[in-house]
Order: C-alpha cells, then structure tokens, then sequence
C-alpha cells in the first residue's frame, strides 16, 4: 500500500499545472488530476503484467488532413539509449548552469544547423 500511496503522490505532481474549469458543471483541479492518476495506474496495470522485456515501440502518426497512418518501427537499442541519455544529462547539466556547451566541432560545417550561431 506504501508503494500505491508514493507512486499516487509522484504521479499527482505531474499535474500540478492543471487548473480548474471556470464554467458550470468543469471539473476541477483535483477530479482532473484523479483521472491522470488514474490513467498512470491503469498503464502501470499494463506494463507489469507484460512477460517478456520490451524490444521494439511502435510509433504510429495520423495525418489530420487525410487521416491516414503510418508506422515507425523504433528496434531497442542500448548504446543509442545510454549516448542519448549521456547528451540529455549533460544539456540539461548545462541548462541548470546557465552556460553553454563547448562547441564540438573544430571548423564551421554547413551541414550543421547551428554554426552561424557557433562560429559568431
């Protein structure tokens, strides 16, 4: 009961922002940060009955005009995992700092969409 009442209270704080409606018969904050709870536990519900480990996601699009879908195929990948979480954890190191990142390239690259800014 322990582990519902802190994993109620982490997925609670994800929905701080939501507001009250400010018509007659809108829900309120807390009804809506219920339902969010609620959905989380229902994933949650989910996601621990699955047996074997995730290997692939698929991302499905719609295009709004046509409503047609596509997919993409996303295969798990570890190194690509841990290089894009080492990026994140060092942009966001940076974001907190209030500095920018050393400049990783030697020479300006026109394929880069950044090196007017780097090399002002």
């Amino acid at each position: 009961m322990l582990e519902d009442d802190y994993r109620y209270e982490l997925y609670a704080s994800l929905y701080q922002h939501l507001r009250d409606d400010d018509f007659p018969g809108g829900k309120t904050k807390a009804q809506k940060i219920a339902k969010k709870v609620k959905e989380h536990f229902q994933l949650d519900e989910l996601l621990y009955d699955v047996n074997k480990p995730i290997r692939q996601i698929i991302n499905l699009y719609e295009n709004k005009d046509t409503q047609e879908l596509k997919e993409y195929v996303v295969e798990w990948d570890d190194d690509l995992l841990h290089e894009t979480l080492r990026l994140f954890v060092l942009s966001d190191t940076y974001y907190k700092l209030k500095k920018v990142p050393p400049r990783e390239c030697k020479s300006k690259n026109a394929q880069c969409d950044f090196c007017d800014i780097c090399f002002r």
